[in-house]
């Protein structure tokens, strides 16, 4: 599953890591959030976030945990 992580977000801000048994995808702050609506997801992370999705949609051993915060 990670080569096709991998190509999920290839030529985009993302970047993936691996991380003893979980992999982890890191997006960037002043490239992935609106500066004047930080709750808002700028137009060009929205298809690494769907190309993602599909890569472990259905998997029944893949979970996924989205962690993050925007700073006011």
């Amino acid at each position: 599953k990670e080569p096709r992580l991998r190509a999920a977000i290839k030529d985009s801000p993302f970047q993936l890591e691996r991380r003893e048994d979980l992999l982890a995808i890191t997006a960037p702050v002043d490239s992935s959030f609106n500066p004047d609506r930080p709750a808002m997801l700028l137009p060009n992370t929205l298809g690494p976030i769907t190309r993602l999705a599909k890569v472990v949609e259905g998997d029944q051993k893949t979970a996924v945990l989205i962690l993050g915060h925007a700073d006011p």
